[in-house]
């Protein structure tokens, strides 16, 4: 029997890490579902703000990685409406998926092409958070204006989203009021392999970012409150992750002279477990997250993470899993830092055993193949 055919939409995928959770995202969802459908990914020939095309793999052409896998690296000049439409008659998908809400290439062009092919298959949209309101305001103006002439297109009538968690639904529903938004939560990385954790000595603090470096993800507010407060123990704070906005991050080096935080560049995914295990606690008071695969990697790692209430992982303190604080009250970000760092190993021990049980309750509570699957093949 043939399987339905996934025809998959997205700016970056492997080899590319550079994007970080989309990338993720995507690789987990056609590791789930090869076995199931047919699956056909479309994707740019290089890595996130790239100039050059990854040297190892074929550009413009079909490649097959997997009986039911294959994908095109598209050139930046390859994708056009026209080469759009020709994909969906050769194709034939049942099923469409995009990976992004504002991607003029993987997100608007194919539902251009899609509303002009005459056997129309089911579109699914992930948003990835970009509709939440700490995302809404950056370009702020250009984005509410896309938002409703989208809406005025029906794209709340003839596209069926996919929503990560409960608030992401809220999110959905307040711009396309009338649209069907299904819950199906991320399939994550996981390893609770962590033979290699970093000691813990009382008044010491190892801090770790990993993430795109991007005004959202508010990175400049966790080394602006670091160096207005003099602390009383000793820290370090190593950043990692692609430069996704090269202004930003000319201003964040500006910001963090003269106190110990290091930019160390993005990491392959591979290294990702073993690096998080070099620290103590991860820092990311995020203006918005649909769900944060370096959240979730932190938290297997077993490092107690220092979030902002931006996404779904909440109650922390409560499962010993970490701390959120309100981004608008920089006392509570110090207040943890000078916890953590108190801890001796013993006491610090319990808070990353509580850490990696919140990663394993979210794997526990999975059963993602049967609902994914019921995403496709939920009639719009």
């Amino acid at each position: 029997m043939q399987k339905p055919k996934l025809l998959l939409f997205t700016d970056w995928y492997l080899p590319g890490f550079k994007a970080g959770g989309p990338i993720q995202s995507c690789k987990n969802l056609v590791g789930l579902l090869k076995d199931t459908y047919q699956i056909f990914i479309l994707t740019s020939d290089r890595d996130l703000c790239e100039p050059a095309p990854y040297s190892d793999v074929v550009v413009d052409q079909w490649t097959t990685i997997h009986d039911s896998v294959n994908i095109f690296y598209a050139s930046p000049e390859k994708i056009n409406k026209r080469f759009l439409k020709e994909l969906f008659a050769e194709i034939q998908p049942e099923y469409v998926y995009l990976n992004s809400m504002y991607s003029f290439k993987f997100t608007i062009l194919p539902v251009m092409a899609y509303g002009n092919y005459q056997n129309q298959p089911k579109i699914v949209l992930a948003p990835r958070g970009m509709l939440q309101d700490g995302a809404v305001q950056y370009k702020k103006l250009k984005k509410i204006i896309f938002l409703k002439i989208t809406r005025l297109l029906g794209w709340g009538k003839k596209i069926h989203f996919h929503a990560t968690d409960a608030q992401e639904v809220q999110d959905v529903m307040k711009y396309y009021p009338k649209a069907a938004v299904s819950m199906v939560q991320n399939i994550p990385n996981y390893s609770f392999e962590t033979n290699n954790q970093t000691a813990k000595q009382p008044g010491e603090l190892k801090l770790v970012f990993l993430s795109r470096i991007s005004p959202k993800k508010n990175l400049h507010s966790a080394i602006k409150w670091l160096k207005e407060k003099q602390l009383p123990f000793k820290w370090s704070f190593d950043i990692y992750g692609g430069i996704e906005d090269q202004a930003y991050f000319e201003e964040l080096k500006t910001l963090s002279e003269g106190i110990p935080v290091n930019f160390k560049g993005p990491i392959d995914n591979k290294l990702v477990n073993e690096t998080l295990q070099r620290y103590h606690c991860f820092v990311l008071p995020t203006f918005a997250e649909n769900f944060g695969h370096a959240i979730f990697e932190a938290l297997c790692a077993g490092l107690p993470a220092i979030l902002s209430y931006n996404t779904p992982w909440l109650r922390l303190k409560e499962k010993k899993a970490g701390i959120n604080i309100d981004i608008d009250a920089p006392a509570e970000y110090i207040q943890a830092l000078e916890f953590f760092a108190g801890l001796n190993e013993a006491a610090f021990e319990q808070w990353r055993a509580g850490a990696k049980k919140m990663a394993k309750d979210y794997v526990d509570s999975g059963n993602y193949l049967m609902k994914y699957t019921e995403l496709f093949s939920k009639k719009k």
